[in-house]
Parts: C-alpha cells; sequence; structure tokens
C-alpha cells in the first residue's frame, strides 16, 4: 500500500514515511536510509526526514554529512535555534571523541571547545574539553570548563576530570578541589558524592560520614 502511495504525487512524502517505518522495523538501515533521503528531495522541509537522515549519519560516523544534514535543517527552520546549537554541540563532541589519539588531540579538544561553547552544560563535551587543556597545560582554562559545566549537569566523570586535573597532587589536594565544587552546587547530591569520594581517599572518614549523612536520611 505505501509503495502505491509513492506512485502519486499527492502522497508521495506519506508513503515514504510509512516504508521508511516498515524498513526501520525490520531492521533493513539501508533501505530506511533510502526512502528517508528520497523524502528529503521531495520535501527538504519534512521535520521526520531530516532527523532520520541526521541520525543515519552520526550512525555511520559521517559527521561532514550530519553536519550538512544539520545545517539544512536549520536553513528551513525545521530546527529552532536552541536545539540546533545542542544538537550541533553533541555532533561535535561525537567526532572529538573519535580524535582522542595523541596525533589528533589538538583537533579533538577544538572540537570539544566549540561543542562546549554551544552548550556549556554537555557534560561528555566539557569532559573532553577540560581532560585534554588540562593536558596541554592549561589548568586554569581546564578547571572554568569543568566548574562551568558543573553549575548546570553535575556529573561523576565531571568530578573524576576536575579532581585530576593536576597530576601528582595527593589526596588532600583532590579533596580541596572536592570542595571547590560542593560550593557550587551544595545542595546537589553528585557534589556531595565527589566530596565524599574525595574524602574516603585522604583518608577524612568522619568528614565522609559528614558529607553522605543528609543523603542517607533522606
Amino acid at each position: 500500500a505505501f509503495r502505491k502511495m509513492t506512485e502519486t504525487s499527492q502522497t508521495r512524502l506519506l508513503g515514504l514515511r510509512g516504508l521508511f517505518i516498515e524498513a526501520r522495523r525490520k531492521g533493513d538501515a539501508g533501505a530506511s536510509r533510502g526512502y528517508a533521503e528520497e523524502a528529503v528531495r521531495l520535501a527538504p522541509a519534512a521535520a521526520w526526514a531530516n532527523e532520520a537522515v541526521l541520525a543515519d549519519r552520526c550512525a555511520a560516523g559521517d559527521f561532514a554529512g550530519a553536519r550538512a544534514a544539520l545545517e539544512r535543517a536549520e536553513r528551513l527552520r525545521v530546527l529552532d535555534k536552541a536545539t540546533g546549537a545542542r544538537q550541533r554541540a553533541v555532533l561535535l563532541t561525537a567526532e572529538a571523541l573519535t580524535r582522542e589519539e595523541p596525533t589528533d588531540s589538538q583537533i579533538a579538544r577544538d572540537l570539544a571547545l566549540e561543542a562546549h561553547r554551544l552548550a556549556p552544560g554537555l557534560v561528555p563535551a566539557a569532559v573532553v574539553a577540560g581532560r585534554l587543556s588540562a593536558e596541554r597545560g592549561e589548568l586554569r582554562k581546564a578547571a572554568r570548563i569543568i566548574e562551568t559545566a558543573w553549575k548546570e549537569e553535575p556529573h561523576p566523570d565531571l568530578a573524576e576530570v576536575y579532581l585530576h586535573l593536576r597530576q601528582g597532587d595527593s589526596a588532600l589536594d583532590r579533596l580541596m578541589r572536592a570542595k571547590s565544587l560542593q560550593r557550587l552546587r551544595p545542595e546537589n547530591a553528585e557534589s556531595a558524592l565527589a566530596l565524599a569520594r574525595a574524602a574516603v581517599d585522604a583518608r577524612e572518614f568522619l568528614k565522609a560520614r559528614e558529607v553522605l549523612a543528609p543523603l542517607v536520611a533522606a
């Protein structure tokens, strides 16, 4: 029935959507990709087709193709500005993660920094940007990146990078860093957990119990 619909101009797009959904259900990635691309060609502003093409490019690691798909969606106003910026940040972060090898670390860092600029609370972007900046000796910059993200979205991966920004720090040094994080979001459970872990590493067991007590009571 869906194939029959594609033979008529008035129902062609609806038929392609139906064929796309059926191909996805069957796990036929090649067919679903073809239907989505054909739909974009016929109706460039079709939201479902743009989303499908973008997802396919991402899954294939085709970041240039994914960026092109995203730019087209933004140009046609399929995506609002905030959503477009967030998705671009996700794309940049995904590409950065594939380029973390030593030979590409500078490119990975630049990509992650741009992603962090677009979406300061995107945890993976901040983690990569912070870690690679610290490896270059840019400790203050790395700290600011993590702190900015922590204010929006406290996460254990952020704490891990922040506490180990400087190689060779003692457990007490890391405890002091954990206290700095905790001050940024004092009521957040992740702040308490990061501080408690650092306190245990520093063998400050009373401090760890004190920090965790409100969470246990809750």
